[in-house]
């Protein structure tokens, strides 16, 4: 068994850096969580019961128990905790006392890293919290109570960690900017354009011009005291008359 200890204060509410395993290492390792209060002193968890909320990068939900002793809590990592390959959404550990009042903290999120084996399994949600307080139970109406309970639970620590991402909770600060990447390929030649209006074609000593208009007629335009152009058209060909 291959243990990562981390140590965190219980009233810190900032998220840690990730902590990064391989899927293939599943029930090989355990998180080992040292609680302390406020003055660095240890936090005692005896008589106390630990559960661990970990949404996964496809979504699904663990909610599962994990042993405390003095003031660690112990979480073993599943194959379900590292059935899908990325960053964990949300984590925390959640650590009741026998009066029913709740501790959370939030933990560092697991980096799970793609491995090549050859075991892997379908990812769904994982509750051996729930099935535990199945066990602990004697009669059929303290057993619904237990699980209606454990749900209850679940879903609110489920809605608190949603509602903490949402506000951007874990959101950390904007990291530096990174390297320019290298220059793309040159794109496709674009769509040849449509046909411009033509300009002016011609002018003789600016009393008429002429041009083609956007039906392709040749248009002599000149001022209204001013005399018509000497043109005509003659088997379809533009004549200028001299007068010679």
């Amino acid at each position: 068994m291959v243990y990562k200890e981390i140590e965190i204060d219980s009233t810190w509410q900032q998220p840690l850096g990730e902590i990064r395993v391989i899927q293939e290492e599943a029930d090989s390792r355990d998180l080992i969580i040292n609680l302390i209060d406020d003055n660095g002193s240890p936090l005692d968890l005896t008589g106390k019961t630990g559960s661990a909320y970990i949404q996964k990068p496809d979504n699904t939900m663990i909610y599962n128990s994990c042993d405390v002793e003095g003031n660690q809590a112990t979480v073993t990592l599943t194959l379900q905790m590292m059935a899908v390959s990325g960053l964990t959404k949300l984590c925390e550990l959640q650590i009741v006392d026998t009066d029913n009042h709740t501790l959370k903290v939030t933990l560092p999120p697991l980096r799970i890293i793609k491995s090549n084996y050859d075991g892997a399994i379908e990812s769904t949600d994982e509750f051996s919290r729930l099935a535990e307080a199945l066990n602990t139970v004697d009669s059929a109406p303290v057993a619904i109570e237990a699980v209606k309970e454990a749900t209850e639970e679940a879903v609110a620590v489920k809605n608190d960690l949603i509602e903490k991402r949402n506000s951007g909770f874990f959101n950390g600060a904007p990291g530096s900017q990174g390297a320019q990447g290298i220059q793309g390929s040159k794109g496709d030649k674009g769509d040849k354009g449509d046909r411009g209006d033509s300009g002016i074609e011609a002018g003789t000593d600016g009393m008429y011009t002429l041009y083609v208009n956007e039906v392709g007629h040749l248009i002599a335009q000149y001022t209204d005291s001013g005399s018509p152009p000497p043109l005509s058209i003659v088997d379809g060909h533009l004549i200028y008359n001299t007068g010679e």
